[in-house]
This record gives structure tokens, C-alpha cells and sequence, in this order.
């Protein structure tokens, strides 16, 4: 599995958690995939934390990058 599906699955299960007012439309753009990350390490669970924090260095890795959502 890619990162793009790591960011498409976590947001969608973070949505449930503690992002439930975002809407259905996933973020398309690198600079609004960041903020979500950063969402979620603050306001998710331990393992959300984790995995955003993998996405979020991948992403900053990768800078011209963004997660490919669909």
C-alpha cells in the first residue's frame, strides 16, 4: 500500500475520531494535506499521531509531493 491510500485511510478514520466536521471531499492540495496531518496529531489518538507523523515526513521528504486522493 502507498502512502496516498495511508492518507486516504487515516483521514477517514481519523473523520470519525475527531475530524467529523470535515467535509467528504478529501485535501487535493500538499499545503491542506499538511494542516489535516497536523489535525490529526493534535486532536487524534496515539496510533493516528504515528502514522500522521510518517505521512507528514514523507510528505516534506517528497516537497514538490502531494498525496494523489481519488
Amino acid at each position: 500500500m502507498g502512502e496516498s491510500q495511508d492518507f486516504v485511510d487515516l483521514v477517514r478514520t481519523a473523520r470519525r475520531r475527531c475530524l467529523w466536521y470535515f467535509v467528504d471531499d478529501l485535501p487535493a492540495e500538499r499545503d491542506l494535506q499538511l494542516d489535516t496531518l497536523e489535525l490529526i496529531k493534535r486532536y487524534g489518538n496515539r496510533d493516528d499521531y504515528v502514522k500522521a507523523r510518517r505521512l507528514e515526513q514523507w510528505l516534506r521528504q517528497h516537497s514538490s509531493a502531494a498525496f494523489s486522493v481519488s
